[in-house]
């Protein structure tokens, strides 16, 4: 980085190309901020890329000639922290209906073009600070989907989310929350 101090003018900097194909890119440097990118293949091969400028609006792009072209399919993404889920092709968005809120969950029936409103499964008032976590992917082990969050609570923690992949997701009653692992500073 280089910082300049100038009484008037301008600079121009030349930056170079990025060696990879851009998706979409910001001209409102630090009134947008770019959240949870992630990029899920789906099970008819296009891929879809996701992410949050804010919990207002986050967007999903879907490609069909494995990225190197890409088209904004929808701005109707309103989560942060969240991630992808494929089943009997329809999309689900679990993540935190704002920053530091209530897990949610959100569907899409047309690959990602459109969204329902966002379906609490687990209230912030369940907890002290709201949850949060990352792109975090989901995990299918013995008829079960799973799911790692984290809880602001006393310190930090760690949950699992977990639910039967026949059951029906956008139901609160399907979902279950493993204890708190708390963070321990020993640890490092």
């Amino acid at each position: 980085s280089t910082i300049v101090f100038a009484s008037g003018g301008s600079i121009t900097v030349d930056v170079p190309a990025p060696p990879c194909t851009i998706i979409d890119y910001s001209t409102a440097l630090r009134s947008v901020t770019v959240n949870n990118p992630a990029i899920h293949v789906l099970s008819d091969g296009s891929y879809l890329a996701t992410q949050t400028a804010s919990v207002k609006k986050g967007y999903a792009y879907r490609s069909t000639d494995k990225g190197s072209t890409w088209t904004r399919i929808s701005d109707q993404l309103r989560q942060s922290y969240c991630a992808v889920w494929e089943k009997g092709g329809n999309l689900y968005l679990l993540g935190c209906d704002n920053v530091s809120g209530s897990l949610a969950i959100q569907k899409s029936t047309d690959k990602g073009a459109s969204w329902s409103a966002n379906t609490v499964l687990f209230d912030k008032s369940e907890t002290v600070d709201g949850y949060h976590g990352g792109s975090s992917p989901f995990v299918e082990k013995n008829g079960r989907l799973y799911r790692a969050m984290g809880d602001r609570a006393e310190g930090w923690s760690v949950i699992l989310l977990s639910a039967s992949l026949d059951s029906d997701l956008e139901n609160p009653s399907s979902w279950t929350m493993s204890n708190k692992l708390y963070y321990n500073p020993s640890w490092l």
